[in-house]
């Protein structure tokens, strides 16, 4: 994986993805997070050892890859929202921050109920969605369903949480949960998203009940009950 990791990055900046480059980012703040809470020192001295190559090597060939016209292109577009003097960059966001003020305006004429799910196509001036998941759920629904979607989250979080403890394997899911909710952020409708409702579906449907209770209840000495 983190062989990789070099080749990922230049793939993500190459075509200038901005929700790519962020989502970069998010990943590489999951690994750290997972390898912390887990004590694993040995991927920690691996984690920064590699990014501190690739940084190395990015400041050592910087001239040069400027020099490379498709390599410029997609850094550049891939990192003008963000501004080292001003935090977020509006201009280079595609006017995101017009789609906002109007989904926050929609979501103001009716906070409590919303204006109603599918709606935004036709109360919209885009005719489209505001491009974040927590607008939408405003617009949509009003703070009503917006704590309905974040009390189905903590619930789906606590059950992770459990089950994980148990089958460590599972502990990939939490970076396929992390691609859909990060592009939400910034763009697509949670609506129309294939992987926004796979996820979701997953993880409903993983099973907590322990396998074989009275096998394991002989062996324990206790009674296996539902994690």
């Amino acid at each position: 994986q983190m062989v990789l990791l070099p080749i990922q990055i230049i793939a993500v900046i190459i075509p200038g993805g901005r929700g790519g480059f962020v989502l970069l980012f998010s990943y590489l703040f999951m690994i750290l997070l997972v390898a912390i809470i887990n004590k694993d020192w040995k991927k920690l001295l691996i984690f920064f050892s590699c990014i501190g190559v690739i940084v190395l090597a990015f400041f050592i060939f910087y001239k040069r890859l400027l020099e490379i016209p498709l390599f410029t292109a997609g850094f550049t577009r891939a990192t003008e929202f963000f501004s080292f003097t001003e935090g977020i960059n509006w201009d280079g966001t595609s006017g995101r921050l017009e789609w906002y003020k109007e989904a926050w305006d929609l979501f103001k004429a009716s906070p409590i109920y919303g204006n109603g799910l599918f709606t935004s196509f036709y109360i919209y001036s885009k005719k489209q969605y505001p491009h974040n998941i927590i607008l939408e759920f405003l617009m949509q629904g009003g703070l009503i369903y917006l704590l309905v979607w974040l009390s189905f989250a903590l619930w789906l979080v606590t059950k992770y949480v459990k089950v994980v403890k148990h089958n460590q394997h599972l502990r990939e899911v939490l970076f396929l949960c992390v691609f859909p909710i990060t592009l939400l952020m910034f763009s697509k409708s949670y609506l129309s998203n294939p992987f926004f409702w796979y996820t979701v579906a997953y993880l409903v449907s993983i099973d907590t009940r322990i396998k074989y209770p009275k096998a394991i209840s002989a062996t324990v000495g206790a009674k296996a009950e539902v994690l």
